[in-house]
């Protein structure tokens, strides 16, 4: 390990001055030129801490070379006249116009392990900022910086320790690591010798919040975000003389910040946001999914009966589940059982006006019903429908289930002449979808002869309504269109929605963590599985503007969740 000492030239005076006494905590230092002192300071603390000064390099510019042969002069002679080795002192020539070059040729000079001293007495007025950057760069090759000085004249005749100030970017660069990153690493080394409660526990707090971030785990994260919340709240609140600690209690109003946490406390909306600010799209997509569920029951998005919230929590006791997660994923969103209601509805008002006359005598619902029967598929059908009658139904809301019904209608009935296929042409027709043709292999032969007769069917017969619109597989998701009417329903007394927030705004709200549950988090965890999401639900999230059908990359990731989060407002 070597003592490295880097300081800035000056020019010499044109008049040479009287020699000075400056005071200092190893005694007088004697000096006549601008670096003199504090060189002869700073080898005499390194001599007095047991060490040999090993080298000196000396920034010089044009106008300050003549001191040079000076310098070399007065080192020379301090060190022999103190039984000092006497350095190896090596000259960099510089301009105002060279720094970067000039950081990158001091830097060069320094091996791993020296410690390192600097001179910030002489030089241009900016070279300061060259000292600075070149500290900066040394710390990130594992080099820190010992002790900084500098020379108080003429008022006073004095070596001012700097060191603290240096040691001050270091905190907030710390700060700033913690901030972008949640890595709380460098503020504990930071703070190791701190003794203060309020300080030291608030770096723990830091270390498990990163620790629960770096390994993407939530189940701890509720304490340890109450914890962080709570520390940076006493350490704002901190009375200390200690410069340090000061720095601090400044730089904790922004990590709230920078966690979008400046108007209160950091909750898990903040911390999502902030790991997507930070490209820390796992961990984003991991606290949305799995949290989530529990930001959205505290703060009162959804509410569940108190007889019903109790036998969840006991059922959930004996399981290392989430007791929120289960709450919504297993139970709010399953408690809708029949979701093909809402087009089961549709069909009903269809064959009340069945059958069809040339008129539209009957109502808006006419021309739906003409669309189902003479449209060759869905696309003609959002065509044929006139925009303010599609509206009026929300139609846009059943369109994964219209979808599948002109796809086995088609199957079934040529809707050209509107009569049925023969019973081989429908079996081959039927093979992409093997559970409905397993259920109309049973209906075969009462199958009606006409497309309008068949809507009659579906209207009348649940099995057949089922094997059309399928429920089990878009159960989660078309619950999702149909809360509002559900939630309000007479039969349905367990849950309730916030009437903060319109519904539309809620239904996007559930359907987003739906969403990132069943696409984002299971792409992220099985990339290279054979794809386990099916066509129905693909379509349903499709049609309702959601990357269901792309790869997903990081940028499509972040736009869905900052969307998601936005929506939030409660």
């Amino acid at each position: 390990m070597r003592n490295v000492i880097l300081t800035n030239l000056s020019a010499l005076p044109k008049v040479i001055p009287e020699t000075s006494f400056y005071a200092s905590d190893v005694g007088e230092i004697e000096g006549r030129y601008t670096n003199e002192a504090p060189i002869k300071y700073l080898m005499s603390y390194i001599g007095r801490s047991g060490g040999d000064t090993d080298l000196i390099i000396t920034v010089r510019t044009p106008e300050a070379i003549s001191s040079y042969d000076k310098f070399v002069e007065y080192v020379t002679a301090y060190a022999e006249e103190n039984g000092y080795p006497v350095p190896e002192i090596v000259p960099i020539d510089t301009s105002e116009n060279e720094f970067e070059e000039t950081i990158n040729r001091i830097v060069s000079l320094f091996y791993e392990n020296d410690s390192v001293y600097i001179d910030t007495t002489g030089g241009l007025r900016n070279s300061s900022y060259l000292l600075m950057a070149v500290v900066r760069l040394l710390e990130y090759a594992g080099i820190g910086l010992t002790k900084a000085v500098y020379t108080k004249y003429p008022d006073e005749k004095k070596i001012i320790d700097i060191t603290d100030t240096y040691r001050m970017f270091d905190l907030i660069n710390a700060v700033n690591t913690f901030s972008k990153m949640g890595n709380s690493c460098e503020l504990e080394k930071y703070f190791s010798d701190e003794t203060n409660t309020t300080v030291k526990d608030t770096i723990a707090a830091m270390n498990r919040f990163s620790d629960e971030l770096i390994l993407c785990r939530t189940s701890q994260l509720n304490n340890v975000l109450e914890t962080l919340n709570d520390k940076l709240d006493e350490l704002s609140a901190l009375d200390a003389d200690s410069r340090d600690i000061i720095l601090l209690k400044s730089l904790a109003r922004t990590i709230k910040e920078k966690f979008g946490g400046s108007k209160g406390r950091i909750g898990y909306p903040d911390v999502v946001r902030w790991c997507l600010d930070n490209r820390m799209i796992q961990q984003a997509v991991t606290i949305y999914v799995e949290k989530m569920p529990e930001y959205l029951y505290k703060k009162g998005y959804y509410t569940v009966d108190e007889k019903k919230f109790q036998m969840i929590k006991e059922k959930n006791a004996d399981t290392h589940n989430d007791l929120y997660s289960e709450l919504l994923y297993n139970n709010f969103l399953k408690e809708f059982a029949l979701v093909y209601s809402r087009i089961s509805d549709i069909f009903h008002d269809v064959v009340n006006v069945l059958p069809l006359d040339d008129h539209g005598s009957k109502g808006n619902i006419y021309w739906i019903a003409k669309a189902l029967i003479e449209c060759p598929g869905h696309n003609e059908f959002i065509k044929r429908v006139p925009p303010k009658i599609y509206k009026q139904y929300e139609l846009d809301n059943v369109s994964t289930e219209l979808r599948r019904f002109f796809k086995i209608r088609n199957a079934l009935y040529n809707h050209l002449n509107n009569t049925r296929r023969s019973k081989e042409d429908i079996e081959k027709r039927l093979e992409d979808f093997p559970e409905t043709r397993e259920i109309l292999q049973k209906k075969m032969s009462a199958l009606p002869a006409s497309i309008d007769n068949f809507i009659n069917s579906v209207d009348n017969d649940k099995k057949l309504a089922q094997a059309i619109f399928r429920p089990k597989m878009i159960c989660k998701e078309e619950r999702l269109d149909s809360l509002d009417s559900i939630i309000e329903s007479s039969q349905n007394t367990n849950y309730g929605l916030t009437d903060r927030l319109p519904r539309q705004q809620l239904q996007a709200i559930f359907r987003d963590i739906y969403y990132a549950k069943t696409f984002i988090r299971n792409k992220l965890n099985h990339a290279s599985e054979e794809e386990s999401v099916s066509d129905e639900v693909k379509d349903y999230f499709t049609s309702r503007g959601y990357p269901a059908d792309t790869e997903l990359d990081v940028n499509t990731i972040s736009k869905f969740l900052y969307s998601a989060i936005d929506k939030l407002t409660l």
